[in-house]
């Protein structure tokens, strides 16, 4: 191995191990200082004759080592002041990356931590500021069958409701600042909430129809198309099919997903009464299957003829007449369709001495 391969190599080493000796270093010097300093943002200010109601920094957890989840042991008590004239409570609502309710929420108002660093191995300390809020929500939900959760809350102090609102016969569609679905979104369908006023507001719940998706349900090889029903269905609630149609000289059997011209062969259930299950979302289309009556028989397309109701054509019968006396004439045969009535022809005639009885 030459001199410089030996350089290269023992270099390699080196780096290795003084990569693996930063990390180890940084790693140690994270965990004893990359902590999170929560600063309680309160003001001496905000007292009444000296007396402030709120917790000592001291007197609760002062930072936290974002670790995996953390809860602050103790959470900054409400704080009051005055304001023209007039007792005013603040509410806490979490720590946050800025001051004044801005940046990134980094203590919830329950106290969990829910962010760290973006850079988990930073060794820089941060600090946390509290979000103090007087700013009450009220939710009106106009008539809603049954009431959002929370109903009434400090802004800030939630992400989310706990339950949406709900109306018989209508669809949510969030809440906005005006009636009537009116000014702007401030909650939206999925209950998360989208604005922080500054003063307190009422929001409105919107409603809307609830969207109706309608499919089409058609049929074919049958008279009289007018009479069978339904012809579409609603997506989500289904339909039953039971209406039986009519053909001359045949009874229904039911109702077929599929039939084929070229063998006249129907396949698949052919039920006499169809149910669309309220999960059914396309076009359905069924034909009718009939069978001939007794005595007659199929014509050339049984099922889907163009003109249906001559599919069952009845059977025919050849009278062929004779004599053995006098003169027979036309017509010599006649012929009979099932179902019908024949009149025969009349006898035959010159025959001497004999009078015609009957054929």
């Amino acid at each position: 191995m030459s001199g410089f391969s030996r350089f290269v190599r023992k270099f390699w080493l080196f780096a290795v191990f003084a990569f693996c000796a930063i990390g180890i270093v940084r790693y140690a010097f994270a965990d004893q200082n990359r902590a999170i300093i929560l600063d309680d943002q309160w003001n001496t200010d905000w007292c009444v004759e000296g007396v402030c109601e709120h917790s000592d920094p001291d007197e609760y957890q002062p930072y936290f080592y974002p670790n995996g989840t953390q809860v602050l042991s103790v959470l900054p008590t409400n704080i009051y002041d005055y304001v023209g004239g007039d007792l005013v409570y603040y509410t806490y609502a979490g720590h946050w990356s800025g001051q004044n309710c801005t940046g990134r929420r980094v203590v919830g108002p329950t106290g969990i931590a829910i962010w760290d660093f973006d850079d988990p191995y930073s060794i820089y300390q941060h600090t946390a500021y509290a979000c103090w809020t007087n700013v009450q929500i009220t939710l009106n939900d106009q008539n809603a069958t049954t009431a959002a959760v929370p109903h009434q809350f400090y802004s800030y102090t939630i992400d989310n409701l706990s339950a949406l609102p709900q109306k018989t016969g209508k669809t949510f569609s969030g809440y906005f600042t005006g009636t009537n679905c009116t000014g702007t979104m401030t909650i939206d369908t999925n209950g998360t909430i989208l604005s922080h006023p500054s003063s307190n507001q009422t929001w409105y719940a919107c409603w809307s129809d609830p969207q109706v998706t309608v499919r089409n349900i058609t049929y074919s090889c049958f008279t009289n198309a007018s009479t069978w029903s339904p012809s579409s269905y609603v997506v989500g609630v289904g339909a039953t099919v039971n209406t039986v149609p009519t053909k001359n000289h045949a009874t229904f059997q039911g109702y077929c997903d599929y039939y084929n011209s070229s063998t006249h062969a129907f396949s698949g259930n052919c039920a006499l009464t169809r149910t669309i299950s309220s999960s059914a979302n396309a076009d359905v289309h069924y034909y009718a299957k009939f069978m001939c009556n007794q005595g007659y028989n199929d014509n050339a397309d049984p099922g889907c003829a163009s003109d249906p109701d001559n599919a069952c054509v009845g059977n025919t019968l050849t009278l062929n007449y004779s004599t053995d006396c006098g003169t027979l004439g036309s017509p010599s045969s006649q012929t009979c369709t099932f179902g019908e009535t024949l009149t025969l022809r009349s006898g035959p005639t010159g025959c001497s001495g004999q009078t015609f009885a009957g054929w």
